[in-house]
């Protein structure tokens, strides 16, 4: 084929805009400054040369599916208009009726390229420029990266100098990574989300049409920026939520479903890609007269947040999987939100004016936020314009409404008046755990990741925060003291647990364990849990070096003086001068029982005592097997029944590196590396996992050990990644976690931090979530099952 220079698929929402949108947008600017018209088109040629999507058309005749194909080269259409000798009003009836013209030109898909450049001369100083484009091209993002780089180009042309721009990934490594995710978290989300809704048309098939403004004075939009933050909400998500509340009260319902953007790109190399990654998706919103306005609000931000990691899911595939008709609407009203720069009167270049008719919806509701709140109102059905007009002001109520103090609902009463679901059978807990070396990659702010990790576990209702305790040693080092860490976390959290996994009893006096973590219950209103061990490295020991040889004999006896502690009892006591005393614990604790879980990490016998005492277990992989855990699980089970204990009562805590993501190529490749550093630093453990299977290890004697280390790390990890973590997609872990409830795992502690960026950690939770939802949704087999039929 002539003027190719590659071919391959569309994502699911490139071919579903291809075939629903026949509009064009149209971008305008207004520069204030002189133009070399010469100059400007060459830097958007150079664009043109850069950017495979601009020189992409879109093929489907005598196809079994629609291709994009990319050409070698492709002649810029960039139109020059000079309207210099008309007057103002001439000029802006011309421009009208040339956007109007520009409009029903359109885009004939199969002939590259897919936008045009217009340049419009008002005056020496006065230009507007308009970019318009076919919507299969571009998002949003992309223009205004366009935009910036064309003015760079243009400058540097003026100039006559060069302009270096860094290297950009192409459209097709987006396609490429679209075809790779896994859509079980998406699926799911939408399925429970349109669970309890009836989806309705209210488009009558109308072409009356009808617009309204309203616009808040700067005092106003302040105070509803004070609401939206107090309420700890987007702006977006404050104009996203009035909006469903306005219509619901239009529509005397207590559900709707609205169209929103979803624009997170999938990483920080395609921040600056150019293409259509963008997308506007439904969130289906009921509200109940249960739930308080702040606390709905709060529930509106995470559903958005969770919409925002699907851009790359079509509509179509939503209504497959909620069993909608093909062309059945899944809204009739989009938000779109913009929010502009203050401040900036001096730039030669406006403010980017997007017009667009978004897909023939019914109800079109733009936002802009600036010094003052605008929006505009757009609406196609019968009664336009009297609809309109009733929903501006259902709107407009309802934002003022939000100023009052009066619907500021503490976070704690908010959360009393919402319906908890019922719990489906084996549901499995999810918690975070910490245990980075200090020197890690997490830079001079080392406590970032514990102090937001542990707010996203509070925010999204997982289980538990674990901090180990660990001395004098890098591996672990930001975790001497876990009970001064969790007093941390109790002030920026409500509802997670703070457990410490796992106080080294035998370093401590029971008198100051069991105060200080009274504190932390006290600070956290009844949130404490710990798990004790009798310790493992000599070193530790440095406290009390001649506990050593009887540690696990100073845990139980420690782990008894602390009970008595907790509940109220005196434990006796010597005081400075010789004299015989008794000693209780202030403050006293919330909780009348202290929560305890013994760290089984080896042999049975552990498992055995902890049912004798009638502890929880908190256990791990690294140095066993899922096979091998099975009957020291059973073993402890049966314990706790010989000794007059409810198995229902008692928690199998099982840690597990974990790292999850919806691509499983990508999460390996993020993995591996750091993984496998963990792993070599824990060459002790290594090499009796390694002897475990039968294999000969001796490090020291090898000939050259460090290459041998570096062997047997990659072995480790392949194995454990495997066969002991939860590392991959929501999907591809399923099968872990279900193995995990068979042999009685109740909880399972997510370890996060062996290394992973923390950017990259903090993102992964979003998908650990999902995991966690899926694991214990009562739908999780058809979910699987149907996903994987798609795929």
């Amino acid at each position: 084929m002539k003027n190719v220079a590659d071919v391959y698929r569309l994502t699911p929402v490139q071919r579903e805009v291809l075939k629903e949108t026949r509009t064009v947008v149209q971008v305008r600017w207004h520069l204030r400054s002189e133009l070399d018209s010469n100059a400007f088109e060459r830097a958007w040629e150079q664009l043109l040369a850069r950017y495979t999507i601009l020189r992409t058309c879109f093929l489907s005749q005598q196809l079994n599916e629609p291709v994009q194909v990319v050409r070698q080269q492709v002649k810029l259409n960039y139109q020059r208009y000079d309207w210099t000798a008309d007057t103002p009003e001439q000029q802006q009836a011309k421009l009208q009726e040339l956007l109007r013209a520009d409009q029903e030109q359109g885009f004939d898909p199969a002939r590259a390229p897919l936008f045009r450049v217009l340049e419009v001369r008002l005056a020496a100083r006065s230009f507007e420029l308009i970019l318009s484009h076919h919507p299969v091209l571009l998002d949003e993002q992309s223009v205004n990266a366009m935009l910036d780089e064309v003015m760079a180009c243009y400058d540097a042309a003026v100039e006559n100098s060069e302009c270096p721009l860094a290297s950009a990934a192409p459209y097709r490594d987006y396609v490429a990574w679209v075809e790779r995710q896994d859509l079980t978290g998406a699926e799911f989300f939408w399925r429970n989300a349109f669970d309890s809704l009836s989806l309705r048309s209210y488009h009558d098939g109308s072409r009356t049409t009808a617009s309204q403004h309203l616009n808040f004075p700067a005092a106003e939009t302040e105070d509803l920026k004070a609401f939206a933050k107090n309420a700890g909400l987007s702006f977006e998500t404050l104009i996203a939520g009035a909006w469903a509340l306005a219509l619901m009260r239009e529509r005397n319902c207590n559900g709707v479903s609205i169209g929103v953007a979803a624009r997170k790109r999938p990483s920080a190399e395609s921040q600056q890609m150019i293409g259509l990654l963008a997308n506007v998706l439904p969130l289906p919103l009921a509200f109940t007269s249960e739930q308080s306005v702040a606390s709905w609000l709060q529930e509106v931000e995470r559903k958005i947040a969770t919409l925002q990691r699907y851009p790359h899911v079509s509509r179509s595939q939503i209504r497959q999987w909620i069993d909608l008709e093909r062309e059945a609407p899944l809204f009739d009203s989009v938000v779109t939100f913009r929010e502009i720069s203050t401040g900036c009167g001096g730039d030669i270049l406006g403010a980017p004016v997007v017009q667009f008719q978004s897909g023939g919806q019914p109800y079109n509701l733009e936002a802009v936020l600036g010094d003052e709140l605008l929006l505009e109102l757009h609406v196609q059905c019968n009664d336009a314009e009297w609809i309109a007009n009733r929903l501006i002001e259902n709107l407009q109520s309802t934002l003022g409404a939000l100023t009052f103090p009066a619907l500021y609902v503490s976070t704690n009463g908010a959360a009393a008046h919402v319906q908890q679901a019922p719990q489906p059978e084996s549901q499995l807990d999810f918690s975070l755990f910490y245990f980075a070396d200090d020197n890690a990659v997490y830079g001079q702010d080392k406590y970032r990741l514990y102090r937001e990790g542990a707010m996203f576990a509070d925010r999204h209702r997982l289980t538990a925060v674990w901090t180990p305790e660990r001395h004098f040693h890098e591996k672990a080092g930001l975790y001497p003291n876990p009970s001064v860490l969790s007093a941390a976390l109790a002030t920026i959290t409500r509802y997670v647990q703070l457990r410490a996994g796992s106080v080294v009893l035998p370093l401590h006096n029971s008198l100051r364990v069991a105060e200080e973590w009274s504190v932390v219950d006290n600070l956290s209103n009844g949130r404490v849990g710990v798990s004790f061990t009798s310790g493992w490295m000599p070193n530790d020991f440095a406290f009390f070096p001649e506990r050593y040889p009887v540690k696990r004999e100073e845990m139980f006896r420690g782990i008894q003086e602390v009970q008595d502690l907790w509940r109220g009892k005196p434990i006796p006591g010597r005081d400075g001068v010789g004299k015989d005393i008794e000693l209780r614990i202030f403050p006293k604790p919330i909780n009348s029982e202290l929560p305890i879980w013994l760290t089984c990490s080896g042999g049975p016998e552990m498992f055995e005592k902890a049912g004798e005492l009638g502890c929880h277990v908190l256990t791990a992989l690294l140095t066993q097997s899922i096979e091998e855990v099975t009957p020291k699980i059973k073993l402890y089970r049966d314990s706790l029944v010989r000794h007059g204990h409810d198995p229902a009562d008692r928690k199998v805590t099982m840690m597990m590196h974990t790292f999850i993501g919806e691509d499983e190529e990508a999460v390996l490749q993020k993995v591996r590396v750091p993984l496998t550093n963990y792993l070599k630093s824990h060459l002790n453990l290594i090499e009796t996992g390694a002897q475990s299977l039968n294999l000969q290890v001796n490090i020291g004697e090898h000939e050259d050990p460090e290459k041998y280390r570096d062997q047997l790390a990659g072995f480790a990890f392949e194995r454990y990644y495997r066969t002991s973590s939860l590392i991959g997609t929501p999907r591809s872990c399923m099968k872990m976690v279900e193995r995990l409830k068979e042999i009685g795992v109740d909880e399972v502690a997510c370890l996060i931090d062996f290394g992973i960026d923390v950017d990259s950690v903090l993102e992964s939770l979003d998908h650990l979530v999902v995991l966690r939802d899926l694991s214990n949704s009562r739908q999780r087999e058809s979910l699987l099952a149907s996903t994987a039929a798609y795929v």
